[in-house]
């Protein structure tokens, strides 16, 4: 399992409301996850969520100019749905690509229930 600081949960939380919501995930030198930015910019179409790249791309490259290294993403999913589906796979996928990472860290968060479900990818 990840190491994530606890108040990073708790901003997860309160940031993730209802499903189909979503942030990234930034961790330190030693992979702990430090850093949650909320997407309050990313749109939200029936049951699909669709992160604003452009944004959260500047803030990356922020985190990145103070040691922080972009290690994943959260998002929210109704309480039926506590895995990834294929397009979050999909999507992982072409992060690690595109990034050169060896794994990327999704969480799934499930507001109803208040439990996070995490899959390294």
């Amino acid at each position: 399992m990840t190491a994530i600081l606890p108040d990073v949960y708790e901003r997860m939380k309160s940031a993730l409301r209802r499903p189909e919501m979503g942030g990234i995930l930034g961790a330190d030198s030693f992979g702990t996850v430090s850093e949650f930015y909320p997407d309050t910019t990313g749109s939200t179409i029936a049951n699909q969520y669709t992160p604003d790249y452009a944004t959260l791309n500047r803030v990356i490259a922020q985190w990145f100019q103070r040691g922080i290294y972009f290690a994943g993403f959260v998002h929210s999913h109704p309480k039926e749905y506590t895995a990834l589906s294929c397009a979050d796979l999909e999507y992982a996928r072409k992060i690690k690509a595109v990034n050169h990472m060896e794994s990327v860290l999704m969480l799934l968060y499930i507001p109803e229930t208040n439990r996070f479900y995490e899959y390294l990818i």
